[in-house]
């Protein structure tokens, strides 16, 4: 009998298997014993040679992030069973839950409509516009939790960029920059300030009030502003975005048929609402046999009547779901419960160029109808039936799943794909406002956590309907996360080795003989330097005691070297992977580590001097 845990595989295959998972195990053991006492030293060296990479860009961030958590993990300084427990942390679900609200948000037109009253405000004042956007960012981020202010924010700050004409890089920084710098004005602005609160009641610490700290945040707020103001210009990258990279999105050539007498034909154009969104422009009324060009807004709609216009996908797509509209040709639609909307883009060299569309079989072939069509920068023709199609002539196609199959094997188009815009469901957008609100408030007020809160909202609005499964799953931006979820292991690694320890350890003696002010200096940017490489909450629970401890060895109040620890903990401007609205803004830009060492070195240096000084003015050394 072959006791239990035991593998039958023959007497000799037995003992071979138990060899090598001896030598294994043996191996393994040598090197745990080899490794003993040099743990700390080899995990900073870990995390140098990590930076190193970073810096090169070697690598995607992403891979060299997970490549240096590998390394943590193999050597052993996250233990295997405390890896899922780092993995289970609450930031990476908080932060994908809320892209899924994000995304909830551009479905309904909520981000639209906000984005467009800015650049309606950014195109006539452009320095008034981005005036709001900074008071807006930097009040929003002291009451509640920075990373889904960034992450609201960022598709309406790559649009004002867009407007005034600069690139996306010039403003991406300064909004991660100015959350962080807006979530130390208040004691709720972030959750290292209530931690390190808590840390501090736990060694007998009378509790901060929530606007305790707020003069020494407005006054660091101010100093990073200006800073960004000043050498903004000189030391942000000034490197454009294309158009999808910006999440914009293609403009169409199309026509709008009036189907039935109602709520159109009732009164001039310039009053329907429905007709002005700034993602539609007319440029065209055909009536009868007429064609009108000038004077449009005045006129009334009737029955039959067609506006020729230029409008984005999205706002194409919510008009062709109302029944008293018909948007694009009238000819081609094949009977289908279930239409699809697809992009089509003309091959070059094909029969298909140089013909009308009105010429264009697509119907009785293939039961498919032509919504409009786009040519970069230009009106493709007088109206959509007498567009001449040329190469890279992008058309925006309604039809059955089974004929665009048919269409793509066949017919002289390439690349069809879904296209990047969908129709607005305004009607839903109370409901994804309110999802937002309620988990921003609830949160504020310890109801539940934020994570907790942000998935209970991603189960309304999907269930309400407010954006489809697919769509939230595409709103993901799984690059993001697994870099984050990969630095969570490589904090831990660094913590659960000692290098922490060690470092920290190696600089408090000399702390304790210098004068109340330099201490309070080297807190700070002790803080400061390794929130830029470990969670700041982990920096935050490992200082605060050791800072409580400097203070009453030099006899004084505790309270500034607790203040500094708080605002040194957020102070994380220098590397995209230190604060997690950096790590947002890294890929929505698409920056170079180097981008944040350049405008992120000064800001830390700025921002710490004013610190210090606005502490010791505030909480006085005695």
């Amino acid at each position: 009998m072959i006791p239990a845990g035991h593998i039958c595989c023959g007497w000799l295959g037995c003992g071979r298997l138990d060899v090598r998972v001896w030598h294994r195990t043996a191996a393994w053991h040598r090197m745990e014993v080899f490794l003993s006492g040099y743990e700390p030293y080899i995990a900073l060296a870990l995390l140098v040679a990590l930076f190193a990479v970073f810096v090169l860009e070697l690598y995607p961030p992403e891979v060299t992030a997970i490549g240096g958590a590998a390394a943590f993990m193999l050597l052993g300084f996250v233990p295997v069973g405390e890896v899922m427990e780092v993995l289970a942390n609450p930031a990476p679900v908080t932060i994908a839950a809320m892209f899924v609200l994000s995304g909830a948000l551009v479905r309904t037109g909520v981000l639209e409509a906000v984005s467009n009253a800015l650049v309606v405000h950014a195109k006539e004042h452009p320095l008034l516009a981005l005036a709001i956007f900074i008071l807006a960012a930097l009040a929003a981020s002291a009451f509640m939790n920075n990373t889904p202010v960034v992450l609201i924010l960022i598709p309406i700050v790559i649009r004002i960029a867009g407007t005034i004409d600069i690139a996306p890089t010039r403003l991406l920084i300064p909004l991660s920059y100015i959350a962080i710098l807006g979530g130390t004005c208040t004691l709720i602005g972030t959750s290292t300030n209530l931690l390190v609160d808590g840390v501090a009641r736990a060694n007998g610490m009378e509790p901060f009030s929530i606007f305790e700290i707020t003069p020494v945040g407005i006054v660091v707020a101010l100093s990073g502003i200006i800073t960004l103001l000043v050498l903004g210009r000189f030391l942000l990258p000034d490197r454009g975005a294309s158009s999808e990279a910006a999440g914009g999105e293609s403009e169409f050539f199309s026509e709008i048929t009036i189907r039935s007498e109602g709520r159109y034909t009732r009164q001039p154009i310039a009053e329907i609402a429905a007709f002005q969104r700034p993602g539609l422009r007319i440029v065209g009324l055909k009536s009868g046999s007429e064609v009108i060009r000038s004077n449009i807004a005045e006129r009334t709609l009737k029955k039959g009547d067609t506006l020729i216009v230029m409008a984005t996908t999205s706002e194409l797509l919510t008009l062709n779901e109302r029944e008293d509209l018909r948007v694009g040709r009238r000819r081609g639609l094949a009977s289908t419960s279930d239409p699809v909307v697809v992009e089509a883009v003309v091959a070059p060299h094909r029969s298909i160029a140089g013909q009308r569309i009105a010429d264009l079989t697509l119907g009785s072939r293939f039961g498919v109808r032509v919504l409009g069509a786009h040519r970069h920068r230009h009106i493709p023709g007088p109206d959509l039936d007498n567009v001449r199609l040329r190469p890279a002539d992008k058309l925006l196609l309604e039809g059955s799943a089974t004929g665009f199959d048919a269409l793509s094997e066949e017919a002289d188009l390439i690349t069809i794909t879904r296209p990047s815009g969908r129709a607005f469901r305004r009607r839903k957008a109370p409901i994804a406002v309110g999802a937002l609100v309620a988990v921003v408030l609830l949160s504020a007020y310890g109801v539940a956590p934020i994570g907790v809160l942000a998935l209970l909202a991603v189960a309304g609005i999907l269930l309400l309907r407010c954006i489809d499964a697919d769509e939230a799953w595409a709103s993901l931006d799984a690059s993001i996360l697994i870099l984050i979820l990969a630095m969570l292991v490589v904090g831990e690694g660094l913590q659960q080795s000692g290098g922490i320890e060690l470092f920290v350890g190696s600089v408090a003696p000399l702390l304790s003989d210098m004068p109340p002010f330099a201490t309070l200096i080297a807190v700070y940017f002790i803080t400061s330097l390794l929130t830029e490489f470990v969670t700041n909450n982990a920096v935050a629970v490992l200082l605060t005691p050791i800072a409580i401890g400097l203070a009453q060895q030099l006899g004084i109040d505790p309270r500034p070297f607790v203040v500094a620890v708080m605002f040194g903990a957020s102070a994380s401007f220098a590397t995209p992977i230190g604060y997690q609205t950096n790590t947002l803004v890294y890929g929505a830009g698409d920056y170079r580590f180097a981008d944040f060492l350049k405008i992120g070195i000064p800001m830390n240096l700025i921002a710490g001097m004013a610190s210090v000084l606005a502490i010791a003015y505030f909480f006085p050394l005695k």
